[in-house]
């Protein structure tokens, strides 16, 4: 769940950023692991209630999907 979260969250930014720094973000995502856990709380209680996730982070994979980037071969 965590590796699919990070993933996610990785491609929102990469989605939301300026076009003139896609490229130079989609470089440095390359350069991450999306198995990082360290930001995540791993004890304690959660609650994904509809109350405690009204301003949760929503992603619209549709869009994520038609970020286009250049490849090497360009």
């Amino acid at each position: 769940m965590i590796v699919c979260w990070n993933c996610l969250y990785l491609n929102q930014q990469l989605f939301q950023a300026p076009p003139t720094e896609r490229q130079a973000l989609a470089d440095a995502i390359a350069r991450m692991s999306p198995v990082s856990w360290q930001h995540i709380n791993l004890q304690g209680e959660f609650d994904f209630s509809d109350e405690a996730l009204s301003d949760a982070l929503r992603f619209d994979l549709g869009a994520l999907l038609t970020v286009e980037l250049e490849t090497a071969d360009e």
